[in-house]
């Protein structure tokens, strides 16, 4: 099939996969609003359906995957998160079986979003679910991470069972419920799809999170740090610095950067702290503004890549920060976490950055790292080779003001199906 024929099937079902984005950001599909989750899963199978795409919802639990060695406790990450083992949850697969056998593609896109902490401070009032358009940017929680890259994805669903007759494989489009709390939802989904005889030796996926339209086919990991001080606080006037943990604090926050890097020396992986990212986000601590902070606590995240080795090196910053702060400072990891991962190599990321330029965009170029956590790891514990490549920005997800470029999902929309036609037709 010509690739103007695909391009003219994207530019026919675009308003409609438009309004699909538009529809799962008004529905707010965060983790506290399962209501919205549930809504989100149903506009999805609505879409599924006009397109004659077969799909099914999957409910579950946690408690049917937690003896996992892939689960992830997220219990561990808040008190939020505290019946999380019980809570019902949906995932939609949908199913297209092209003219012939060959390759399988999973097509993978999680459709809940980052909660919205600091409302007021976005421009317009419950800007985060009004869905609007202004300027080619579509506004809204979870536009760039990754409703774009979803609702594209369903996109190129509907294409293929439109010409399924003319490709071989099949495609497995899977959205999932819980990506930005763990994973477990495509935990949950894999071990399925494994189970019943979906996965096989010539199965790959592609994720389609925001890369900045690089592909990459490597992932950091999750790490979730909690650090503390105390000191001896004293009253009011007589309060001298030492008596404050806060400087404490400071003085781990300052050190930080330099205790990774020694930390991967310490484990003979001296060049990879030019990978490892880290964020501080929670602190708490103190009763009385006149009173020095006589207890402190922070909370925050390391990501660290696949080939450090991650025991090896929480001990070693353990004692570093042990070490820096003379015991004063503490430090330690919880049980939420999970490791990065480099997929194996597989077809469709070399197809991909093989493209040539089309009409409506520029091909994707070779990322290196996807530089975050996503579902990776997991399909490459199910030896399923997978490539990270979608429209949008990390800049934007989780921001205030979130927005993705339509164009660029349209642009990445034309340029993904192009790279998946050729695949499933190597």
């Amino acid at each position: 099939m010509e690739v103007a024929r695909l391009n003219s099937l994207v530019d026919e079902g675009w308003d409609e996969a438009v309004r699909l984005m538009q529809d799962l950001i008004s529905v707010y599909p965060h983790y506290d609003n399962h209501d919205g989750l549930q809504r989100a899963a149903s506009l999805i199978q609505a879409y599924l359906a006009r397109g004659e795409v077969e799909h099914q919802l999957q409910e579950y639990t946690n408690a049917e995957i937690n003896s996992h060695p892939l689960y992830v406790d997220v219990k561990e990450f808040g008190s939020t998160f505290n019946k999380d083992g019980v809570r019902l949850k949906q995932n939609v697969l949908s199913f297209v079986d092209g003219a012939a056998p060959g390759r399988t593609l999973i097509l993978n896109g999680h459709f809940d979003v980052d909660c919205v902490s600091t409302p007021e401070r976005w421009s317009r009032p419950n800007g985060w679910r009004l869905a609007d358009i202004s300027n080619g940017r579509l506004h809204g929680r979870g536009a760039s991470d990754m409703l774009g890259g979803l609702c594209a994805e369903m996109l190129i669903t509907r294409i293929l069972r439109q010409v399924r007759d003319n490709w071989r494989g099949r495609l497995i489009t899977a959205a999932v419920c819980d990506e930005e709390v763990g994973g477990n939802s495509t935990l949950r989904t894999l071990i399925w799809l494994s189970e019943n005889g979906y996965v096989d030796e010539i199965t790959e996926a592609l994720i389609a999170e925001p890369s900045d339209r690089m592909a990459s086919d490597e992932s950091l990991g999750f790490f979730h740090v909690k650090a503390a001080a105390s000191r001896q606080s004293l009253h009011m006037g007589v309060a001298q610095r030492s008596n404050s943990a806060l400087y404490d604090i400071v003085q781990l926050v300052d050190a930080y950067p330099h205790l990774i890097n020694m930390a991967c020396k310490d484990v003979g992986q001296t060049s990879a702290h030019l990978k490892v990212r880290h964020n501080w986000g929670v602190i708490s601590g103190g009763q009385d503004p006149a009173i020095p902070f006589g207890n402190i606590q922070l909370e925050g995240c390391i990501f660290l890549p696949e080939e450090v080795d991650h025991r090896a090196f929480q001990a070693a910053l353990l004692k570093r920060i042990q070490e820096a702060t003379g015991g004063v400072a503490t430090a330690e990891f919880s049980a939420f976490h999970f490791p990065g991962a480099k997929s194996a190599t597989g077809r469709l990321l070399p197809t991909l950055l093989a493209l040539p330029k089309r009409d409506g965009g520029i091909p994707p170029v070779s990322g290196g790292l996807f530089p975050s956590p996503c579902d990776a790891r997991l399909f490459k514990h199910f030896s399923i080779p997978v490539t990270i490549y979608g429209p949008g920005s990390l800049k934007q997800a989780h921001s205030i003001d979130e927005w993705v470029d339509l164009e660029e999902v349209k642009a990445y929309s034309k340029q993904c199906l192009g790279g998946i036609w050729s695949f499933l037709h190597d």
